[in-house]
């Protein structure tokens, strides 16, 4: 069962979503969530379920949701490799993988996207509750 922080994170991740990427301008994306309210789950990806998929004829984004003890797993390293390789496998279109954790994790968050990220194609997006990216900010 999921946690109402877990699942306030994927409401982020659906947050930034929206407002980068605006599928109110493409009026063909389909979006799904991996929350307990949710009629359609994402797809299974390399035998994991993210935690949001969102794809339209021009983009592919998975978003994913980790609290801190779940950063540091072997599973949730297995399953971010096995999202980015996906994404990176979609060469006709623009891919994106958003993780979302709380502000307190993100030292370990880019330290697990620093060691499993090697696609220069992919966009990679590092947010916290405030939907702030501290992957791309400038420093």
């Amino acid at each position: 069962m999921q946690s109402a922080e877990h699942i306030e994170l994927v409401q982020i991740v659906h947050s930034f979503f929206q407002r980068r990427y605006n599928p109110k301008k493409e009026s063909n994306w389909s979006v799904t969530l991996d929350v307990p309210s949710s009629l359609r789950k994402p797809s299974n990806i390399g035998g994991f379920i993210p935690d949001y998929e969102a794809w339209s004829e021009s983009h592919y984004v998975i978003g994913e949701a980790k609290l801190p003890p779940d950063l540091i797993t072997r599973r949730s390293r297995n399953q971010i490799q096995a999202f980015i390789e996906m994404l990176d496998k979609q060469r006709t279109k623009q891919s994106a993988f958003i993780l979302c954790v709380p502000f307190r994790a993100i030292y370990n968050a880019k330290h697990l996207l620093r060691t499993t990220f090697y696609s220069s194609a992919l966009q990679l997006h590092l947010i916290d509750q405030t939907e702030f990216d501290h992957w791309n900010a400038k420093s």
